[in-house]
């Protein structure tokens, strides 16, 4: 029995209506009765109703969770009042303070024993499914003990790979997972409803959540940074999302020197700087020392998945931006140069980001990633969020050409790094896959429903 109430539960009879005959049930879901036997385990009978002191099914567990008068069979776990010696006091061994059973003598003779002495008996949960298991009961001077040893009753489910709660399903409760980012995990369902099941390309599976780097704002509900002992895990098949992930201590910050990856708290060092992922420039600029010069410069990174073309904090290789001139990566701010217009595209979150003249939108990298640039279409389009839209995917007709269903048909839609990217009632999630055949889909961000 989990909790006490502090009084006992009281019911209104509302009519019989239409009584049914089964140990007196009514239709107002109060059980009528005449002995204990007449109610459900925890329950007791009281003034002809079955009343109980728990909150729970498991029933009493001991004496002490019983009202004056009453002891536990911890067998049944009900409450039953205490025999008498025909005096109104209870016999000594029963609730008296002789603790054993005597003759005493009195009008009452000898009182019966219930079991006989080293005999034992099953107590405790109601269950043995998960981590619940029975006890054991002994006769003592020919009297229960109403000592339940060894038994293990129901708890609140922890993300241990237990089935603490004993209803058969581990670590969910009420259907909801309850590990929290940075736990083990072997399924989605097990992680708190806005995290998902994280695989870091090395056979370990925890519950995390996406992020740009490691840092901005600790991880607040479905907020997208990292808690302060994890980091941004680069990853593969995403549009420069990464996936928050424990570190081993570190905690300079990007721009800051090091003398090996576990200063970081990236856990990235290289040429003796921190360096961390990103999705736009503002990840970089002023996130740690030294780093005004810095921006998120389109790369080619090996990660644990594979190759993965992601943006990366690092020095300028140019100033370009988007519309200037160039001949190669070297020229431009974020380092893509497009040759087929011979301008540089700066690396962006959403339609914000870029010129008038330009949109926001992903292109293929290496393997199963997408980034997203800066891109020119002259004029852009007149139709703005959640307006209808019929061309999934690109549709010129929306302002940021992408036309996406989150779930009342097809919309134009947002492409978003950051909550704030979304109006209000939307959050920036995963809403998006891309074809990268003969690699895994890749996924994109976009705004959902909150």
């Amino acid at each position: 029995m989990k909790y006490l109430l502090s009084s006992l539960l009281v019911f209104s009879i509302l009519g019989c209506g239409s009584c049914g005959d089964s140990k007196g049930q009514v239709d107002t879901g109060v059980v009528l009765c005449s002995t204990d036997e007449d109610c459900s385990l925890g329950m007791y009978c009281v003034g002809g109703l079955c009343e109980s002191l728990t909150d729970g099914s498991a029933g009493c567990q001991s004496d002490a969770d019983c009202p004056k008068g009453y002891r536990c069979d911890v067998l049944t776990g009900q409450c039953r009042p205490i025999d008498t010696d025909g005096g109104g006091e209870p016999v000594d061994g029963e609730d008296g303070e002789d603790g054993g059973v005597e003759d005493s003598g009195d009008a009452g003779g000898d009182v019966e024993p219930e079991c006989s002495n080293a005999e034992i008996r099953d107590c405790g949960p109601l269950t043995e499914v998960g981590e619940c298991d029975y006890g054991v009961e002994q006769c003592v001077d020919g009297f229960w003990s109403g000592v339940c040893a060894g038994a293990v009753y129901p708890e609140n489910e922890k993300c241990d790979g237990l089935d603490n709660d004993c209803d058969g399903v581990t670590d969910q409760e009420g259907g909801e997972g309850v590990c929290d980012i940075g736990e083990i995990c072997s399924d989605a369902d097990y992680c708190r409803d806005w995290l998902y099941c994280q695989d870091n390309g090395k056979g370990e599976k925890r519950c995390s959540h996406w992020c740009n780097n490691s840092f901005d704002t600790p991880a607040v509900s479905w907020d997208h940074e990292c808690p302060v002992d994890h980091k941004c895990l680069v990853y593969s098949d995403t549009d420069s999302a990464g996936s928050c992930w424990p570190n081993s201590g570190g905690t300079l910050e990007t721009g800051a020197n090091c003398g090996s990856d576990d200063d970081c708290r990236s856990e990235w060092c290289d040429a003796g700087r921190c360096i961390d992922g990103c999705s736009s420039h503002i990840d970089c600029r002023n996130t740690g020392p030294g780093t005004r010069s810095w921006s998120c410069v389109v790369v080619d990174i090996s990660s644990t998945a594979g190759v993965t073309t992601h943006g990366l904090c690092g020095l300028q290789p140019g100033s370009g931006v988007t519309g200037d001139q160039c001949s190669g990566y070297t020229d431009c701010r974020d380092g893509f140069c497009d040759t087929s217009r011979n301008e540089c595209l700066s690396m962006c979150c959403t339609e914000v980001d870029c010129p008038s003249e330009y949109i926001c939108f992903f292109r293929a990298g290496k393997e199963s990633s997408i980034f997203r640039v800066c891109q020119w279409v002259g004029t852009r389009g007149s139709n703005g969020f959640g307006t209808a839209c019929s061309t999934p995917g690109a549709d010129n007709s929306c302002h940021t050409s992408l036309c996406l269903d989150v779930g009342s048909g097809l919309r134009c839609n947002r492409f978003c790094c950051r909550n704030a990217d979304c109006p209000s009632g939307y959050k920036c999630d995963f809403a998006y896959l891309v074809d990268m055949h003969p690699y895994a889909d890749a996924l994109g961000r976009a705004c959902v429903p909150e």
